[in-house]
């Protein structure tokens, strides 16, 4: 297998990580009842607002490469920056608004059901991480969760995540993340999971 990198995402690639997240996550239970299916106009809906979403809310986010080619991002963000502040939702929201048409009613409710379970905790949110369909059953996603856990294990920090996938719950949970709750979302079983700080290495 060729050399993998994970690295920093530039600036520059912003476009190519917001198509690949948007056609990635588009084939997720909780975007399929959310936007409506997989149609290229839903799909080019989904992209136009990963693409705002890391304009303007990208945390810290690594882009995972092979033979110099992007096919995997994460995003990392410390709480409480993870939350939308009033600020950011008069600046982002009309253009969201644009987007997102008929689907801005679900997607708020989305938002706000995850929001919601977030906890009022210190921790680094975990979301979204991706690896293109290509690329997937070969590691990579390992590759990326191991590097995110040694990232706050570097400073015994918390970290929390979404899902709307169980067999990601039990990849997960081999990284240490424990399941502690589920909601049921139009219809789809969403899984929040929290990791507790490494306190191996303490005095």
């Amino acid at each position: 297998m060729e050399e993998i990198s994970i690295e920093p995402m530039k600036r520059e690639e912003i476009p190519a990580v917001g198509q690949l997240v948007g056609r990635v996550m588009a084939t997720t239970p909780i975007h399929a009842a959310v936007f409506g299916g997989n149609a290229e106009e839903v799909l080019l809906r989904q992209e136009e607002m990963f693409l705002l979403t890391f304009q303007h809310h990208p945390g810290q986010t690594f882009v995972t490469k092979r033979a110099g080619q992007i096919i995997g991002a994460y995003r990392m963000i410390k709480w409480p920056a993870c939350q939308v502040t009033p600020d950011e939702a008069r600046r982002v929201g009309p253009l969201m608004k644009k987007v997102l048409k008929d689907s801005l009613g679900r997607v708020r409710e989305w938002v706000s059901v995850w929001s919601a379970e977030d906890p009022p905790a210190s921790h680094w949110h975990l979301g979204p991480i991706v690896v293109e369909a290509r690329s997937q059953r070969q590691g990579i996603g390992s590759r990326m969760l191991e590097h995110f856990c040694r990232k706050v294990d570097q400073n015994r920090e918390a970290a929390y995540l979404e899902t709307d996938l169980a067999g990601n719950v039990r990849l997960y949970r081999r990284f240490g993340f424990h399941l502690t709750r589920e909601v049921d979302l139009f219809g789809v079983a969403n899984y929040f999971m929290w990791r507790a700080p490494d306190r191996s290495g303490q005095a």
